[in-house]
């Protein structure tokens, strides 16, 4: 199943964006900005939103190697993600 992220919100709206920058943490060219942005749209000053959870997949895949990135970057913002569960911010 392909997950529809343009269904899905982070901090600036639409999480269509997140393959992309999924991608871009496995480039060491283009990491330190993409890891960046998916803090800030996804762990917004102590907000969590739908994208977030669903990301949990994909930093989990981070984190154990099965995708390129930065693993202790996956690890850390996957952490946050679940101990400000109760922070989920939805619209209204």
């Amino acid at each position: 199943m392909i997950l529809d992220w343009s269904r899905l919100k982070h901090a600036y709206g639409s999480a269509s964006d997140l393959p992309r920058l999924f991608d871009e943490v496995g480039d060491p060219e283009l990491a330190d900005v993409a890891w960046e942005e998916l803090w800030a749209s996804l762990y917004h000053q102590g907000s969590v939103y739908t994208a977030s959870f669903a990301a949990l997949p994909v930093l989990a895949d981070i984190a154990t190697g099965r995708k390129p990135g930065g693993r202790w970057q996956a690890l850390g913002l996957a952490g946050r993600i679940l101990v400000e569960e109760q922070q989920l911010h939805e619209p209204g």
